[in-house]
């Protein structure tokens, strides 16, 4: 949602979501219509691996950007499959933002490996922001300190101990990558 409200809702004329749960397809459809309720949103049901370029629609904009929110760092799909679907539906720009928890190195990697394979085979790649913040290193955002825009740090029975400017322990990661090719 972040990404449509920086490129601005009247410059987005369709949204391709693709989740195999039908009830969180419906949910994102669903926040999808709210923000940007003048574009084509495209549902579909599935999982990558099965899914085939035919399956996909033809984007009708010059620019594409793809969204990939909490999925490169799993391993249930094929990771060479998913970038030619990708591939698939190049336009003459193409971003990408790819946003993980992060959970461990090794699912780090599948993301670092999705990058990396456009920044080696197109020399357009050009990176625009690569975040990455573990629970052990540096802050980023205690998962219990804002409630309502209420500081809740300690108020809460989920909040760990507080480890002075490192904050809390239950702190959310992230590992962000933006890039175009």
């Amino acid at each position: 949602m972040a990404a449509i409200e920086k490129i601005g809702a009247g410059n987005v004329n369709m949204i391709v979501l693709i989740e195999p749960s039908q009830i969180a397809l419906k949910r994102a459809a669903a926040h999808c219509r709210k923000l940007v309720p003048t574009a084509n949103i495209i549902t579909i049901c599935s999982d990558f691996d099965s899914l085939n370029p035919a399956d996909l629609p033809k984007p009708t904009s010059n620019v594409a950007v793809n969204v990939f929110s909490n999925v490169l760092d799993m391993d249930c799909f094929s990771q060479q499959h998913l970038i030619g679907l990708a591939e698939s539906m190049f336009r003459d720009k193409n971003y990408f933002v790819c946003a993980s928890p992060f959970t461990n190195e090794a699912a780090i990697a599948r993301l670092e490996t999705f990058r990396y394979h456009f920044q080696t085979n197109y020399p357009t790649f050009r990176l625009y922001h690569d975040e990455a913040n573990s629970a052990i290193g540096e802050y980023w955002m205690c998962n219990n300190r804002y409630y309502y825009g209420i500081n809740r740090h300690g108020g809460s029975p989920y909040c760990g101990d507080y480890y002075g400017d490192n904050g809390c322990y239950r702190r959310w990661t992230r590992v962000l990558k933006v890039f175009s090719v």
